[in-house]
């Protein structure tokens, strides 16, 4: 009897437990590297860090009483630096908004500018993919920590057919699962084909990008597989080259994906491979996981959506959370975006509830009892103790996804529970 599939999508979450950074220790350290960048550059300018500024005193301008003020994140601020670069460049190419906006009299051949955004932001890019292969270099995989993470692995793949779309740069999951398929050869060529003419599961895909990942020409966007962390990479910034997108926007060449304007990050493969097959196999999946991912990528809780719009396979999402948390019972009808997002890119159409008020004001009894938070239909559930939990309770884990057939279509009624993204 074939076994059921499973899919994980995996976030930065999953990998703080080895030691790998999170988005706020790569905030830090953009923030750093932004002005040692500018000063390489004629004249001297730091976009980064000016944009940060705005954009934090903008979200305060926009506070309600009831909720806080979002903080600016390394991916904000990389799309608006790109979208700062699109204002400035001179027509045709650039945002004809501006002139609109600023009249007949406002500059728009800053051509300069639009350059030197473009050129900081290459800049980032490639010290992010050195930083964060410098960091998969000291993992320690003899730690508990990474024999918790691979045990989990295992556990999935001995009970399904499993398959793993990972948001991470990070080699945490292919060294817990060498024998899975890449998407490139041997010889470290992507080979789009073997993707998409693969019925089998058993892969792993770097959705977003991987330290594994090189430039292999110095105009073009191919990306090739090096094993050897310790060799030579090209990561986009060595031989500055920008590639037009949508309505002429132009974005640097780079190994990663990261900031705004995903889509058009995308466009390049391996990514556009990837997430045509992602989108296959969400609709192929008999049950999901979602492990360490705070649903900020629409693309990604978009094509979760339009799955469950029809039919809602078995979901879990793993997250890290203080026992002071309040459930999601409570979250759920609350202006907080990860409980708002979560509800939207999974269709919970039934809420969350509480089975004894009493016990359960905050999340602390839930990780007491090594138990799931559970919609009102038991179709979707939250495990509050992080990934590096989830292999103790693989029993708890399998029985959930092998789960009861799918559900219909919920009703127009349960379906006006649905909160909008």
């Amino acid at each position: 009897m074939s076994k059921k599939k499973l899919l994980i999508l995996m976030g930065a979450g999953t990998s703080l437990p080895l030691g790998l950074p999170s988005v706020g220790d790569i905030d830090e350290k953009m923030r750093e590297w932004a002005p040692l960048i500018a000063k390489q550059i004629n004249p001297e300018i730091d976009f980064f860090n000016p944009l940060w500024a705005s954009a934090a005193t903008y979200n305060q301008k926009g506070l309600m009483s009831s909720a806080r003020a979002e903080v600016p994140n390394f991916e904000q601020i990389l799309g608006r630096m790109m979208s700062l670069a699109h204002w400035e460049t001179p027509p045709p190419m650039g945002n004809a908004l501006r002139l609109f906006l600023q009249g007949d009299t406002a500059p728009v051949n800053n051509y300069l500018k639009a350059h030197l955004v473009l050129n900081q932001v290459e800049k980032l890019f490639g010290h992010l993919a050195r930083f964060m292969r410098g960091r998969c270099i000291s993992i320690d995989f003899s730690s508990d920590a990474f024999a918790a993470y691979r045990q989990a692995l295992t556990g999935f793949r001995e009970k399904f057919d499993l398959g793993i779309y990972t948001l991470n740069y990070d080699t945490a999951a292919i060294s817990a699962w060498p024998e899975a398929f890449t998407g490139f050869s041997e010889a470290g060529d992507f080979d789009p084909q073997a993707v998409f003419g693969r019925e089998e599961w058993g892969f792993i895909y770097h959705l977003h990008g991987s330290v594994h990942h090189s430039l292999t020409e110095s105009q073009g966007d191919r990306i090739c597989w090096k094993p050897d962390l310790s060799g030579d990479f090209h990561d986009g910034d060595e031989t500055p080259s920008n590639s037009p997108r949508t309505d002429n926007m132009t974005f640097p060449r780079t190994t990663l994906v990261a900031g705004g304007f995903k889509l058009d990050q995308l466009l390049a493969d391996p990514f556009q491979t990837f997430y045509a097959s992602f989108i296959r196999h969400v609709h192929e999946a008999d049950a999901v996981l979602i492990a360490g991912y705070g649903f900020g990528d629409v693309h990604l809780n978009l094509a979760l959506q339009n799955r469950h719009l029809r039919r809602r396979p078995p979901v879990i999402v793993v997250t890290k959370s203080d026992a002071r948390q309040l459930p999601m019972y409570v979250r759920q009808d609350s202006p907080d975006p990860w409980a708002r997002n979560f509800k939207a890119a999974l269709r919970c159409g039934f809420p969350f509830i509480a089975r004894d008020y009493n016990e359960q004001r905050l999340v602390s009894h839930t990780l007491e009892q090594h138990d799931f938070e559970v919609t009102g239909d038991d179709r979707a559930a939250i495990w509050h103790g992080g990934f590096e939990t989830v292999a103790a309770s693989m029993e708890k884990f399998t029985a959930r996804l092998s789960g009861a057939p799918a559900a219909a279509e919920p009703s127009h009624a349960a379906g006006s529970a649905i909160t909008a993204s």
